[in-house]
């Protein structure tokens, strides 16, 4: 699990279980598995990729198909979710994915901002993604604050998107 700002909490589940999970805040979140804010949650594939904010538990958690809101294409493999700052952008957070074809796909907002997409391997001329993504963060000596997203191709070549 990778920890975003409380304000923000990325998940991939249908939104049935996004109901049933409003309705169960009150009871142990450990117990039912229930998803308090800032965290992201990684599972199994879906063709919905749900933002839930939550600025206050008692205000109660909201769902936004982004997917939907961005025109992204479906998820065909794991989410990852992490958080970068970087020159010129300050902060923002990042949802990364596999798509059927093996694109990178990428949903991210800025401070202030809207949701956008980004086809992260048509933009680098990167080759097809064949397995799920890690993405993180780096601030390398000389290089400054970088988003990182690696991957497997088919041929077994571990790939690395980024920018600075």
């Amino acid at each position: 699990m990778y920890r975003l700002p409380q304000h923000l909490a990325i998940m991939a589940r249908p939104a049935s279980v996004f109901a049933a999970i409003r309705a169960e805040r009150t009871k142990s979140a450990r117990k039912n598995k229930i998803i308090t804010k800032g965290t992201v949650v990684v599972c199994g594939a879906t063709a919905l990729v749900l933002a839930a904010s939550a600025t206050a538990m008692a205000a109660g958690w909201s769902a936004a198909d982004l997917t939907a809101i961005t025109g992204a294409p479906e998820a065909a493999g794991d989410l990852v979710g992490f958080t970068t700052s970087l020159s010129g952008q300050g902060p923002a957070a990042r949802v990364d994915y596999r798509t059927s074809a093996g694109h990178v796909e990428e949903l991210s907002i800025v401070s202030g901002g809207r949701w956008s997409a980004a086809d992260l391997t048509a933009i680098a001329g990167a080759p097809a993604a064949a397995g799920d993504l890690v993405g993180f963060t780096t601030s390398l000596s000389g290089q400054g604050p970088a988003a990182r997203v690696d991957y497997l191709t088919a041929g077994g070549h571990v790939e690395e998107l980024s920018v600075l």
